[in-house]
């Protein structure tokens, strides 16, 4: 039977299948399911993403930020079965992803860091536990948001150093109205909140970045991974682009506090279709 993978994040997916003996993968634009009022809608997105792999038939598992809700699952499922009809989908959350696929069937602390931001006690078989994320108004610390919010609150007070303010000025040439707009006007705020990290990456040597990369990463910490005291002796695995691209810093910050870093991944798919393939291979 053959087996298709997707990693969907707020951004940006990725997908894996198996035909026979060929493996092919797929990048497309990712999604949250609260975007989307209807079936109808999610399913017109999702065709235009994955068109010429509507032929697929075996089982599909998906994994996907917003996911977390039986609502939420139903809506992706639905879409992804009108895609799909051929196949027999699957639907968890990206929590259950990343604990698979950076953790295998061994219990651990598990962190998403991509856009957003999730977290949880993975036993080897579930998730028992979590922080609720709270989303990009209310929560989502550590995430590309949370860095990307902290970037623009300093550069439109003025209080970015004036060497950072010119280059910033150059990579986002827009106004004040027209920041504020893109993030309390448009549906895709959360996008582009996080797209800032690629300007805090390219300048993150500097002392005022790396200050703000430690006090998104240390209140992370605080409010999230200090719930996680009992679980202590377990590794924190980090899952995400965030995680991967500041995987120096946040292994500091960490070990800081009193846990123990492990695997970081930037892009869980690969592990994923690996673990469900051995799922196959095992129960043959």
């Amino acid at each position: 039977m053959s087996i298709m993978v997707c990693d969907c994040g707020s951004s940006k997916a990725q997908w894996m299948r198996n035909d026979e003996d060929t493996v092919r993968a797929l990048a497309t634009a990712g999604f949250n399911p609260y975007q989307f009022a209807s079936v109808q809608e999610l399913t017109g997105f999702l065709h235009m993403q994955v068109k010429d792999w509507t032929d697929f038939s075996g089982n599909l598992f998906f994994y996907g930020a917003g996911c977390a809700a039986a609502e939420k699952r139903s809506l992706v499922a639905s879409a992804l079965q009108k895609i799909f009809p051929q196949a027999r989908v699957a639907v968890f959350d990206d929590l259950l992803g990343a604990a698979r696929a950076a953790a295998g069937k061994q219990p651990a602390i598990v962190l998403v860091l991509g856009t957003g931001m999730n977290n949880g006690f993975y036993d080897g078989t579930s998730v028992r536990f979590h922080v609720d994320s709270l989303g990009y108004i209310l929560g989502d610390e550590g995430s590309g948001v949370d860095l990307g919010r902290r970037l623009l609150q300093a550069a439109l007070r003025q209080q970015m150093p004036a060497d950072l303010a010119q280059a910033f000025a150059t990579y986002l040439p827009l106004s004040r109205d027209q920041i504020l707009d893109q993030v309390y006007g448009s549906r895709s705020a959360r996008v582009f909140l996080a797209d800032q990290v690629r300007f805090i990456a390219r300048h993150k040597n500097h002392t005022w970045i790396q200050q703000l990369i430690r006090e998104a990463f240390y209140a992370l910490a605080q409010r999230v991974l200090s719930v996680y005291e009992v679980y202590r002796s377990l590794p924190v695995h980090v899952v995400g682009s965030v995680g991967s691209v500041f995987e120096e810093e946040l292994r500091l910050v960490i070990a800081a506090v009193g846990f123990q870093p492990g695997r970081f991944l930037a892009q869980p798919v690969e592990d994923l279709f690996a673990y469900h393939a051995s799922e196959r291979i095992s129960s043959k």
